[in-house]
């Protein structure tokens, strides 16, 4: 009764340690597929930098909290796209500009020290 009791713990962990495996790999390739597409979105926002600077400027302009939203997420690329082309001091510099331009609005500086940009 004990090696009965004793194979099916090992085959409930054996399981169990399956399931986990293929779920640290779907996991994984979850991460590699947001990679790439964030590379590819990086790629993209590239080509026509300044547009998505005038972008931003035009969500901002809205007053809107889901524009502030959006804009955020867009300088949040250009972040990375500076990190990845090694501009970062560029990025600091517009940044810190758009910030004093727009110092009077209390939800979008909040939105943009929450993102870290």
């Amino acid at each position: 009764m004990a090696d009965l009791l004793d194979g099916a713990a090992r085959l409930r962990t054996d399981r169990e340690r399956r399931a986990a495996i293929q779920r640290a790999e779907e996991q994984a390739r979850r991460e590699e597929a947001r990679a790439l597409a964030r590379e590819r979105r990086l790629d993209t926002l590239a080509k026509d930098e300044e547009a998505a600077w005038l972008r931003v400027e035009t969500m901002i302009a809205t007053r809107k909290p889901g524009e502030y939203d959006r804009a955020v997420t867009l300088l949040t690329d250009l972040l990375a796209l500076a990190d990845r082309d090694g501009r970062r001091d560029e990025f600091s510099r517009r940044s810190t500009t758009l910030r004093h331009t727009h110092a009077r609005k209390p939800s979008l500086i909040e939105r943009l020290d929450q993102a870290g940009v």
